[in-house]
């Protein structure tokens, strides 16, 4: 459920940004292999994206609203 949450609060926070939303399977059949797989896809698409707009990757003020908001929960 709290996945879930984080899912639909993340939706909610980028959907403005957004010109489509794409999902990724992970090959791993082993739970930590597929969270390693998940985050690391995630990580290098941010990034990727990011750069090829001209953006610095780093500034993180969508995780910090993300947070708050499941916070508030």
């Amino acid at each position: 459920e709290a996945i879930q949450a984080r899912f639909s609060i993340t939706r909610e926070i980028v959907a403005d940004s957004l010109d489509a939303v794409l999902t990724f399977e992970p090959r791993s059949t082993t739970r930590a292999g597929a969270t390693f797989e998940q985050l690391a896809w995630g990580d290098y698409v941010s990034v990727y994206l990011a750069l090829i707009r001209g953006i610095d990757p780093t500034p993180v003020d969508r995780i910090h609203l993300l947070k708050g908001q499941l916070a508030g929960r």
